[in-house]
């Protein structure tokens, strides 16, 4: 197989197979579960973002340094690069990079495999070489174009790559190396087939072979080169998976299709586990969410029952308050468990929800107090949801106890979004404020003192302006981008 790695969203190794070790001289105990571009080192003696990075911030122009032939195809990219291994020698690499998804289609990681290319390379030169001296050798020198012709047949042959020889869209030629690859005994069995009866009627997206094969060949001659995924058919009638790269090259009056064949077969099983693995995590991760979510709703109907046996209306209070305030984790939960990520939630969509429901909890006629919600899309993580949420409850809360004595109409606004990597909330209200001379930080109130220890538990800051009204700002630092699962 070729030397393979993959990376999450964050950037952290998750696989590091064998032939990457070897080619790398990096064991993968030393580095899977490892980040900030680690995985680096080895080909640039730094630490820096390459080709794989650009599958998750195409934006990167500084992982585009060092690469050659870059092209990107959908959300694919392969490029070209020469460094020196560890073992000294100088080596061209060929990279394809993809990205990784999960079940609903969002980028979870990427996948990076490396090709030794050098051989190849020292022989597309050599065969550039003898093309540029073939119409001059043929005219003036015979003997030098017979000793030309043997070299290139050599060449051909002895190399480990299967090479192939495309002429009037039929191969003509191909060496040792594809026979193997394909399991036939003799060159002439392919002689003047098409690159389709060599393949199962249609490929993986259900298009015809001999159609896409003669798209494939058109785009190489028309370019000058084409590089693919193509599914193959053995002798023996089993299909694997090959990365094709054509190149055109004029031979006289004509020309014909210099053909690399590079089996990806493991490539592309790895990469079939890998996917089966995360869609496992999904499932697993709903679960945790939904079980969690139920195990705060028995507590929410434990202290119903709680309630019944008391008839102090304090007790009642706090523990409806109690109750309001595991309400608000659970919320977290049941939204997490409904989203596409399972790990970020819309904390714009999360706070309209959760403010209509302290709105029914305290009677609230709407008519008088109004919600105003003007808070733009804010994607939050698990660890900022759960005390931002518990923040929200006890601000509104405390809204709509204090705010609007005697049936005084008002409005309760909720506000924010995020600036850059921090994120400002504003629970604000136009009631009667909160008076000069109370020190909020440091009242006796169990929802003050949530507010100060919760803010602090995710290093935020919170001021309060006390003119028209009461106003509480709110900022944290904003959580690492995810688009899928972590």
């Amino acid at each position: 197989p070729d030397p393979t790695f993959v990376i999450d969203k964050e950037g952290k190794v998750l696989a590091w197979n064998r032939a990457i070790e070897q080619l790398s001289g990096v064991s993968s105990g030393a580095i899977l579960g490892k980040g900030d571009f680690v995985y680096s080192l080895w080909m640039y003696g730094k630490q820096r973002p390459i080709l794989i990075d650009l599958v998750l911030h195409p934006e990167q122009d500084f992982a585009r340094m060092n690469y050659t032939a870059i092209q990107v195809d959908g959300q694919t990219v392969t490029g070209q690069t020469q460094i020196v291994l560890p073992t000294g020698r100088n080596a061209v690499l060929s990279l394809i990079a993809s990205p990784l998804f999960n079940a609903q289609g969002a980028v979870v990681g990427a996948i990076e495999s490396i090709r030794d290319i050098t051989r190849i390379k020292e022989t597309e030169a050599e065969l550039e070489r003898l093309n540029q001296n073939l119409e001059e050798t043929i005219r003036d020198r015979t003997k030098e174009l017979t000793d030309s012709e043997r070299k290139y047949r050599t060449l051909f042959d002895k190399t480990r790559d299967a090479f192939l020889i495309i002429e009037n869209n039929k191969f003509v030629d191909c060496n040792a190396s594809a026979l193997q690859m394909l399991g036939y005994k003799s060159r002439e069995e392919l002689f003047q087939t098409h690159p389709s009866q060599l393949s199962p009627p249609t490929q993986p997206d259900g298009r015809s072979s001999f159609e896409k094969a003669e798209e494939m060949m058109g785009i190489a001659m028309r370019d000058g080169s084409h590089r693919f995924e193509w599914v193959h058919r053995r002798a023996d009638g089993e299909d694997f998976w090959v990365e094709v790269s054509l190149t055109a090259i004029p031979i006289q009056d004509h020309r014909v299709i210099h053909t690399a064949w590079r089996d990806i077969t493991d490539r592309k099983k790895a990469e079939a586990a890998i996917q089966a693995s995360l869609d496992e995590k999904v499932i697993l991760l709903r679960e945790v969410h939904h079980r969690v979510k139920n195990n705060l709703q028995i507590i929410i109907s434990l202290t119903n029952l709680q309630m019944r046996q008391t008839s102090d209306p304090a007790v009642k209070l706090i523990m409806a308050e109690t109750q309001n305030r595991v309400k608000a984790m659970s919320l977290v939960h049941e939204k997490l468990y409904r989203s596409e990520s399972l790990s970020r939630i819309d904390f714009a969509d999360y706070s309209r929800f959760l403010a209509s429901q302290l709105f029914s909890f305290y009677g609230m006629d709407t008519r008088k107090v109004r919600l105003d919600l003007n808070m733009g899309k804010i994607m939050v993580d698990i660890n900022t949801a759960v005390p931002l949420g518990l923040l929200m409850n006890e601000l509104v809360s405390n809204a709509l106890k204090h705010a609007f004595p005697g049936g005084q109409e008002g409005t309760i606004g909720l506000s924010g979004g995020e600036d850059g990597d921090r994120i400002t909330l504003i629970v604000r209200d136009n009631g009667i404020g909160i008076p000069e001379e109370l020190d909020w930080r440091n009242t006796a109130s169990l929802g003050m003192r949530l507010v100060t220890s919760l803010t602090d538990q995710i290093d935020g800051t919170i001021t309060l302006d006390r003119k028209n009204g009461t106003a509480f700002t709110i900022s944290v630092k904003s959580g690492p981008a995810a688009g899928g699962v972590e």
